[in-house]
């Protein structure tokens, strides 16, 4: 049974959090008519031995929220809620499938994942049932070794990254929901990484910030080329890199990117612990670079080689870009910047006491504003969180008043 709380002492805890992130004012009486309160959730198995990890979250149709998160690293969690973020299934993925990538990927098909076959090591596709959560599977790519992220083309195939582990290379390629690999990319490493990625995938080692995405009609990737980590831009009808930023080896590179539509890109990048963001990185070509060179804004209380995720959040008819990662006291920092890169405002999640890790955050159709990530329960049991912003708070956020 699902419950918000472990023992008397923790709730308290988690009603004073509640109370000092705004949350305890929202009373449908000071709300405007129709406007939903916002909430905070933890969800709680009591299973000791089970250490969450959130990576995603997507809203569904009815207001609920579908939550994507790892147990122990390895195994694969499936939550679903309803718009008020109460608890109404979950399932953990049996069987083989195993290291889900950290995204959860819709398309005109439905709602998927994709993950690894334990035994075989090759990629898998599950179709996810939103709301009972059961998967079924949709594909396999026996050839396709080690998945290790996976994003969502306009035309409704998929941007797969790989690594072979025979060959000593990444493998960037086109898939299908159905099963067909349009093309690949074969990226050299040059050398063997695969007791990096195994130690990557088992949370024994370093968290590498792997990606995959389209920028202006061209394929990118974030994986490990030529003996680092490094950033590609590929020509959309070549196998050939017209741009690569090459990471201080494993050291270095970019942790996030995002594109703002107007050809240009937000990024961050980490460099030996420190993290940079850079809100207008232009799509140059020709360059064969260090991501040490890019430059940017330091950030200096986000926690050594923190996760960062990049969005879009508007409000009042503003669209601000925004960005979001974890503090060196154990909080989640969400930062609103203007058209120009210039700071707006801040907000924080979580406390030093109960700290509070970063999945993801997705504006809702409301016009609020989900945070899903990993909150410790007494300070030291990782679990499934979401924190429920609605469209008045984030007008408070942003000093604005909202009529």
């Amino acid at each position: 049974m699902y419950l918000l709380i472990m023992r008397k002492q923790v709730g308290y805890i988690l009603l004073l959090l509640f109370f000092l992130n705004g949350l305890q004012g929202c009373k449908k009486d000071w709300l405007p008519k129709g406007m939903a309160p916002g909430y905070f959730k933890v969800y709680d198995d009591q299973a000791l031995n089970n250490r969450y990890q959130t990576l995603d979250i997507l809203e569904m149709s009815d207001g609920g929220v579908l939550l994507l998160a790892s147990i122990n690293n390895t195994r694969i969690y499936l939550l679903r809620t309803n718009a008020d973020g109460e608890y109404m299934a979950s399932k953990e993925i049996d069987g083989s499938n195993k290291n889900v990538m950290p995204s959860i990927i819709q398309n005109e098909s439905g709602i998927f994942i994709g993950c690894m076959d334990q035994t075989g090591l090759f990629t898998r596709i599950l179709k996810v049932e939103e709301n009972s959560c059961e998967t079924s599977l949709a594909s396999e790519f026996q050839d396709l070794l080690y998945p290790l992220a996976v994003s969502t083309m306009s035309d409704g195939n998929l941007l797969l990254l790989s690594y072979d582990r025979l060959s000593f290379r990444s493998e960037l390629s086109k898939i299908s929901i159905s099963g067909n690999i349009a093309w690949s990319i074969q990226i050299p490493v040059n050398q063997d990484a695969e007791t990096r990625i195994v130690r990557h995938l088992d949370g024994s080692g370093t968290q590498y910030p792997f990606f995959t995405a389209v920028w202006n009609n061209k394929p990118i990737v974030n994986c490990f080329s030529n003996y680092s980590f490094s950033f590609l831009m590929y020509n959309s009808t070549s196998n050939t890199a017209e741009t690569i930023y090459n990471g201080s080896q494993f050291s270095s590179g970019l942790s996030s990117f995002f594109a703002t539509g107007n050809g240009n890109a937000a990024i961050s990048r980490f460099s030996f612990g420190k993290s940079y963001m850079i809100s207008d990185f232009n799509q140059n070509t020709g360059i064969i670079d260090l991501t040490d060179n890019m430059g940017g804004t330091y950030i200096e209380d986000a926690e050594e080689n923190s996760v960062f995720k990049l969005g879009h959040i508007s409000v009042d008819g503003v669209t601000y870009l925004s960005m979001a990662y974890n503090t060196q006291n154990g909080r989640v920092a969400l930062v609103f910047l203007d058209a120009s890169g210039q700071f707006k405002a801040r907000k924080y999640f979580g406390a030093a006491a109960n700290p509070f890790k970063i999945g993801q955050f997705r504006q809702t159709s409301d016009k609020g504003l989900l945070v899903g990530g990993t909150f410790y329960v007494a300070g030291s049991l990782p679990r499934p969180a979401l924190f429920k912003l609605n469209e008045k708070e984030l007008y408070k956020i942003l000093d604005l008043k909202y009529e």
